[in-house]
């Protein structure tokens, strides 16, 4: 017993200390301090990338300057090289006396990844920037997103280029949290009807076809797995059924029958498998137009991973520690606040996707602790020293993690 809380004094302590002598005012990471020497004759500009950029990645800086995408992107010259601290800030030099004539910075420029597409903003349009510096400075750039964050793919904008696969794929959606509706998950392309009862009466009294089978629902499009997606809306009333019916009358017949009689969730997701229905909350389109919701999955079985489910988009963090001893053994960052987690996507309800993957050892830590430190300071911190669950996806409201077992 002594020797096992000598051992916990041993974590524990270094990791106090790191907190106590960091307060969150004098908290810097490494992506907001300068990562690259000014050079002379130079405008140097250092690039703040998306969340998720690859370390491997190659990223060009374009605009009217150097020609546009033809002939920036694959030039050496226009090539952004990543700093060596950390994998969210990236430097380019550039020289004004090899701009086209009559050029500058001022007439717009912005990135492109060659894995992950052109930049675009935070509200889905394709971004430009105007910033215009002289030679002998240093000017921070921040790129908000890229098109693959949107289901869009290396080429959008390019007429000839060709879009990824699923970017038609749909995301179910409200168009208002107080509408009365459902929505169904089918395998094929059908006619699909819904009758619904309660207390305002029989299904006349919500549907607006007054006689059975009900009002057929209205396809929406097909999800990223290739089910049809359906949905019906009441316009009679603003009042909420108690049961519901779904049938299949494709050919003017009853084919089948779903839910006989079942307890009528609103904005439930039923399908013809019969499963409990599942709410859908998202509000309005997800960011792409309501395309390619993310989904987490796992790259390999056998990696050790974590994933965080964020109501907001900021900068998290993970410090985990075990039987290796303190986070230096896990993550690659050695101090507190730990490694920043990568966004992964945004989910169809809206939760934005995070994940850490530990590239230290092929064990998995015994605890964790996970930060929002957005702004340079700790504004929550979720699960505080709790069990690591391998492959867990943790979320902003504290509940149990779940394990996440889709393999890409």
């Amino acid at each position: 017993m002594k020797k096992t809380y000598l051992w916990l004094l041993t974590m524990l302590l270094p990791l106090v200390g790191m907190m106590s002598s960091c307060s969150d005012d004098d908290l810097v990471f490494d992506h907001e301090l300068p990562q690259f020497e000014i050079q002379d004759g130079k405008i140097l500009l250092e690039v703040i990338v998306p969340q998720g950029t690859n370390a491997s990645d190659e990223i060009y800086i374009v605009g009217a300057f150097n020609g546009g995408e033809e002939t920036a992107v694959g030039n050496p010259q226009w090539a952004l090289t990543k700093a060596e601290k950390t994998n969210l800030k990236w430097g380019v030099y550039l020289d004004p006396a090899t701009f086209e004539p009559g050029t500058s910075l001022a007439d717009g420029f912005w990135f492109v990844s060659v894995r992950d597409g052109r930049e675009y903003d935070i509200a889905g349009n394709e971004a430009i920037h105007t910033d215009n510096p002289k030679t002998g400075t240093r000017t921070n750039i921040f790129a908000s997103r890229w098109a693959s964050y949107y289901g869009l793919g290396p080429n959008q904008g390019d007429e000839e280029g060709d879009e990824d696969e699923g970017d038609d794929s749909y995301v179910p959606y409200l168009d208002s949290e107080t509408e009365v509706s459902v929505f169904f998950k089918a395998q094929s392309e059908g006619d699909y009807c819904i009758w619904v009862w309660g207390d305002l009466g029989g299904g006349e009294a919500y549907t607006t076809a007054a006689a059975w089978p009900g009002d057929m629902l209205e396809l929406q499009g097909q999800d990223a797995d290739g089910n049809y997606i359906y949905k019906w809306t009441c316009t009679v009333t603003d009042q909420i059924p108690a049961n519901i019916i779904i049938t299949n009358q494709t050919g003017g017949e009853e084919v089948a029958r779903y839910y006989d009689g079942a307890a009528f969730m609103n904005h439930g997701m039923y399908s013809d498998a019969g499963a409990d229905p599942e709410e859908i909350t998202q509000v309005g389109k997800p960011s792409g137009g309501g395309k390619k919701a993310f989904e987490p999955y796992l790259d390999s079985e056998t990696e050790v991973s974590a994933f965080f489910a964020a109501d907001a988009e900021g900068e998290y963090y993970v410090w985990v520690w075990g039987d290796l001893g303190g986070g230096e053994a896990y993550t690659t960052a050695a101090a507190w606040p730990g490694d920043m987690m990568e966004l992964q996507g945004t989910t169809a309800d809206g939760k934005f996707i995070y994940k850490w993957t530990c590239t230290v050892t092929g064990e998995a830590p015994a605890n964790i602790i996970i930060t929002d430190q957005t702004g340079g300071a700790e504004n929550a911190r979720f699960y505080d020293g709790a069990a690591f669950m391998n492959h867990g996806l943790y979320n902003a409201a504290g509940e149990d993690p779940t394990e996440v077992t889709k393999v890409k």
